[in-house]
């Protein structure tokens, strides 16, 4: 239900879409970094717009497990 985790998701997609691919952990950071600060507030806004779903979604599974 954390939509942090979605964040984070979305940032190692944009990471391993890096071509190349960093070499070292130098080159890494500098990626994660350029491309944490390119998530646009859209994102965000829409994950953050999820969450009445995903407690609809919450208490529909009673606390369980749901397809966010």
């Amino acid at each position: 239900m954390n939509i942090i985790e979605h964040l984070w998701d979305h940032l190692k997609w944009k990471v391993h879409a890096q071509e190349p691919q960093p070499s070292n952990l130098d080159e890494l950071w500098a990626v994660v970094e350029e491309e944490w600060y390119k998530i646009g507030k859209d994102v965000v806004d829409q994950l953050y717009a999820s969450l009445p779903d995903r407690v609809a979604a919450l208490k529909k599974a009673h606390g369980g497990n749901t397809d966010y």
